[in-house]
């Protein structure tokens, strides 16, 4: 607040952008509270998992999956929104997924870009 305050005797529209962008920074703070959520729910998973995976660091692979994932999902979004609504994108995510794990559709014995119901 103090910020905004001093923002006003500065310059009048430095305090409206504060004012503009307050609102988006809780809603940013929400999104990095699921984003370490979600990191915390696959890191415990994978911990589960961990003689079945080549990573030894769960939590570091977890940040990686979950901010590749979030990547991916953020730009189709934007750029190609066609796509989330096309198999072969959760597919190919799978793949991806599942190769830096250390596993692939092959070793389970499903073709490539098959994404098991659930994946």
């Amino acid at each position: 607040m103090r910020t905004i305050l001093l923002a006003q005797e500065i310059n009048p529209r430095l305090k409206r952008v504060f004012l503009e962008q307050l609102p988006r920074v809780g809603k940013l703070q929400r999104v990095r509270d699921t984003r370490r959520y979600t990191e915390e729910m696959v890191a415990e998973y994978l911990e589960r998992h961990k003689g079945e995976i080549r990573p030894r660091d769960v939590r570091l692979a977890a940040f990686l999956l979950v901010n590749a994932v979030d990547a991916i999902l953020q730009v189709a979004k934007s750029e190609r929104p066609e796509l989330l609504r096309d198999d072969r994108l959760a597919n190919e995510v799978s793949d991806l997924i599942l190769r830096y794990l250390g596993t692939t559709p092959q070793e389970r014995g499903q073709p490539p870009g098959f994404a098991s119901p659930g994946a």
